[in-house]
């Protein structure tokens, strides 16, 4: 990924952030990039964490800020799903 020109652009309520493979930190074989984490408080407000490491396990992709993350998805039917993570 490092050798790569790969880029991460997000947009988040008009903040825009930008993530370059070679900013990132660790072992650059390494086969994921961990760009950022999302951070949702309980009022529902959403920041970006970059992190912006390499990492060989995807195991190490869990939340880097906060004991519980959750992960967003179009809630069915009305229904808000949450998954927690623990860190390790």
């Amino acid at each position: 990924i490092y050798a790569s020109p790969a880029r991460v652009e997000m947009n988040l309520s008009g903040n825009i952030h930008i993530f370059n493979s070679t900013q990132a930190e660790g072992d650059r074989s390494a086969r994921y990039w961990h760009v950022f984490d999302l951070i949702a408080d309980n009022a529902g407000n959403v920041t970006v964490q970059p992190v912006e490491r390499f990492v060989t396990d995807i195991d190490e992709l869990t939340p880097a800020a906060t004991a519980q993350a959750y992960s967003l998805k179009k809630p069915e039917a009305g229904e808000l799903t949450t998954k927690k993570y623990a860190p390790h």
